[in-house]
């Protein structure tokens, strides 16, 4: 009797005529479930562009910046660009520091390269530095953030990861010992 009554219920307590009415039920549940799922879904996608973005420097913050450092007219002046990424050295130099000295606007020395080296190209002088930031911004990274000298405008400070999925797709280039050379 007790093996019957067992049968009769189900593993969990249930009776066929349980299950059959949880079968009638259980489909508006799953549509609306799946609808709930499909709306999270494009929620989160929609989210993730918009967060995309909030991670670039704003066109206006470069634009304010460079017009600050253009009006200085600052043409002579050495600084260290300090390269952090997870390479213990970089192409230019036996560290992580470059030292860079520009004249009439155009480096002139950039660590241990030529100043026709790709690096020394895109980083050697400020003026270039913006353009190179222009160039990643308009790639669409996963991330660029720029911090700009309050007093002269130039980049103290530039961040870029050029990966959404490769931890080693990031960099940080650092401004240090700015000064200008009267």
């Amino acid at each position: 009797m007790v093996g019957d009554a067992c049968q009769a219920r189900g593993l969990w307590g249930l009776n066929q005529y349980h299950v059959i009415r949880l079968r009638r039920h259980s489909a508006p549940v799953n549509k609306t479930l799946g609808r709930l799922m499909r709306r999270l879904i494009l929620a989160a996608t929609f989210l993730s562009f918009l967060g995309a973005c909030s991670h670039l420097v704003p066109l206006s913050e470069i634009d304010a910046a460079e017009s600050k450092w253009r009006a200085k007219q600052i043409q002579n002046y050495d600084f260290e660009l300090d390269v952090g990424s997870l390479s213990e050295s970089t192409p230019c130099s036996t560290g992580t520091t470059i030292n860079v000295e520009v004249r009439s606007g155009r480096a002139v020395k950039f660590g241990n390269c030529r100043v026709e080296a790709k690096m020394a190209l895109q980083l050697g002088s400020v003026p270039q530095m913006f353009e190179t930031i222009r160039a990643n911004r308009a790639e669409r990274p996963p991330e660029l953030r720029v911090r700009f000298n309050p007093a002269l405008g130039y980049p103290e400070e530039i961040y870029i990861n050029s990966s959404r999925t490769r931890t080693d797709y990031s960099v940080r280039y650092s401004v240090t010992s700015f000064r200008e050379i009267k």
